[in-house]
């Protein structure tokens, strides 16, 4: 050993001291989650789809709709949405001054706010007790309970509340009441969101309305496809939104599939087609582990597209997915003279008649630019064909039928003897304005399909497209389903009754040739074909 070398030895700890060391740590570690439990708002990290959501409420919006499948955190959502409405912050958010950000409220508390739910015992307990609880600092609120142990009444210590309801109480309760906030998770019923809009009107109050969408199907006509200015819709969610649960069943996946595999396995979830799963080879103790494989097994088949993909259970079937209102739906504007235009008219004893004005431009896309949805006889059907064309300066020399016009007549036969059906008088009513009149086609399913890939279009560039004013047809796309069966039921489906057939009627744009009327007789016997 060389002689400048030293031996330094390590003082002896004592064994006292280090497991005091170890309990302090503990000790520490402890204290650290206690305090993000107590607090955990300031921890929240929302889900893409949540904090999306949370970006479009923070707006001029009063009412937010979030239509989504189960387990991708909508109550949770609600929840932070409402605490933060209570003390005026999203205290998960902060502003570059170290700030927190705003509420989507817009007021500062003390505000009054409700939740409703759909039951005490379940959903209030079981659901949305616990969530708040979750979220809502530890020591910044007091609760009472109700006659059936429930904590239905919360105070802030700045003078926020929170009253908490169920769908099954008295109705007369929801009207007399004004607050600033109301968050209704899962769908309320039509007087129930009646009685609490009123009560939000005067404040400027915000409405949040989360749900799973198997009930209430005026939410959809009345919310979701009114294209109010007020509201702001949250769709398009699959259970895949939840992030967690998607890595989850993930990583089981990758141990025994090949990535491509992984891929169509997951596809099946989606297509919520459970039986199609057993095909991938996956040890059953795994098998077992599968969130998503498992529940998909347990929910009734015709509750799967709720559950999974947020559909409107009154929607499931939808003819016209492809149909986007922000895409297909355009500003009206003046029909240049020069482009040929159809009319269509599907014809009822007992409804409104629908008649529909269709035109097609010189690169080929076509165009509902007008429609009349009135209660009218024969001749009237055709005077508003012929004031439409007068009025507009329309190159209209064609317009088709629903082929059953030509024997609507045979009921009133016994009774009145020898009477003209629709078709004759509407036929010669428009001739003598030069619009010929043919049958429509009957190939539905056809015609079916030149709606869908108009609205989509080669390379997603639509080809298809609807004038504003048109509401009609825009309510009717909306809502047009198949029935069980796979055929198109039989309401809202009247000016959709002619957009397919106008699909099929072969309009063209041709340089300095345009009358329609003057391929009337080949499309006739196409038609009739």
């Amino acid at each position: 050993m060389p002689q400048n070398s030293q031996i330094v030895e390590t003082p002896a700890v004592d064994l006292r001291d280090r497991r005091f060391l170890l309990e302090r740590k503990m000790e520490l570690l402890l204290s650290i989650n206690t305090a993000k439990t107590n607090n955990a708002i300031y921890f929240w990290e929302p889900y893409p789809w949540q904090k999306n959501a949370d970006e479009k409420f923070s707006t001029f919006k009063k009412i937010q709709v979030v239509t989504a499948p189960n387990k991708i955190g909508k109550t949770a959502y609600g929840a932070c949405q409402v605490v933060s409405w209570a003390l005026g912050f999203k205290l998960w958010e902060k502003l570059p001054d170290g700030s927190f950000a705003p509420s989507t409220l817009g007021k500062k508390p003390p505000v009054k706010i409700r939740i409703t739910g759909e039951d005490w015992l379940f959903h209030i307990s079981n659901v949305i007790i616990p969530e708040l609880k979750k979220w809502a600092p530890v020591g910044e609120y007091k609760t009472r309970k109700n006659t059936q142990g429930v904590e239905y009444s919360w105070s802030f210590r700045n003078g926020s509340t929170i009253e908490i309801m169920t769908y099954d109480q008295d109705i007369s309760l929801f009207e007399g009441w004004m607050g600033n906030g109301w968050w209704a998770d899962e769908p309320p019923k039509k007087e129930i969101y009646t009685g609490m809009s009123r009560g939000l009107m005067l404040t400027g109050g915000k409405m949040l309305l989360t749900m799973t969408p198997l009930s209430e199907a005026w939410i959809l006509d009345d919310l979701v496809l009114a294209s109010r200015a007020d509201v702001v819709v949250i769709d398009g969610l699959t259970i895949f939104d939840n992030p967690d649960l998607l890595a989850h069943d993930r990583a089981i996946l990758e141990k025994h599939l090949k990535p491509e595999d992984v891929e169509a396995y997951l596809k099946q979830i989606l297509a919520l087609d459970p039986d199609s799963l057993g095909k991938f080879e996956i040890p059953d103790e795994d098998r077992a582990s599968l969130k998503m494989e498992k529940f998909l097994k347990d929910v009734d088949e015709d509750e799967r597209p709720t559950r999974f993909l947020g559909c409107f259970k009154s929607l499931v079937g939808l003819i016209c997915k492809e149909f986007e209102e922000d895409v297909n739906v355009i500003d009206d504007f003046k029909v240049p003279t020069d482009w040929p235009v159809v009319a269509g008219i599907d014809l009822h004893l007992k409804l409104k008649m629908a008649i529909g004005f269709y035109a097609t431009d010189k690169p080929g896309n076509d165009y509902v630019i007008g429609e009349v949805w009135e209660n009218l006889d024969p001749l009237g059907v055709a005077d508003a064909i012929i004031r439409f064309k007068k009025l507009y300066s329309l190159d209209l020399n064609g317009a088709f039928i629903d082929p059953l016009a030509k024997g609507d007549s045979a009921y009133v036969k016994n009774r009145l003897g020898e009477v003209e059906d629709s078709y004759t008088i509407i036929e010669r009513r428009l001739a003598s304005a030069g619009i010929e009149l043919i049958a429509g086609s009957k190939d539905k399913n056809s015609g079916i399909r030149n709606i869908r890939n108009g609205l989509k279009g080669v390379n997603k560039r639509p080809t298809l497209f609807i004038l504003r004013k048109c509401v009609r047809h825009i309510f009717e796309i909306k809502r047009w389903v198949y029935d069980e069966d796979e055929t198109p039921k039989k309401e809202n489906d009247h000016m959709m009754e002619n957009l397919y057939r106008y699909t099929l009627f072969g309009n063209k744009y041709r340089e300095g040739w345009n009358k329609v009327g003057m391929e009337m007789s080949a499309v006739s016997k196409a038609c009739e074909g």
